[in-house]
């Protein structure tokens, strides 16, 4: 499904972690309302893929309850 996004970065860390230091970026995505952002546990099995870039969905918030707009926190993926 190809929907309107807006993907916006809110913070980044590094850690080390078994030896190899890892990058973890987190980002907002907002998207008009879909049905399927309503059950946590599926929002939370599907990936946006946004000019190339992948990301994980953390969690999907409707935003004051309207279903017009849905809040998406995601984790950018790393290409292995």
């Amino acid at each position: 499904m190809e929907v309107w996004a807006e993907v916006k970065p809110l913070s980044g860390r590094e850690a080390l972690i078994a030896g190899r230091l890892s990058s973890e970026l987190t980002h907002q995505i907002s998207v008009r309302y879909q049905a399927l952002f309503d059950d946590p546990h599926q929002a939370a099995q599907l990936r946006v893929v946004h000019r190339g870039r992948s990301f994980q969905i953390h969690s999907a918030i409707n935003e004051g309850e309207a279903r017009e707009r849905i809040t998406l926190l995601a984790t950018e993926l790393k290409e292995a």
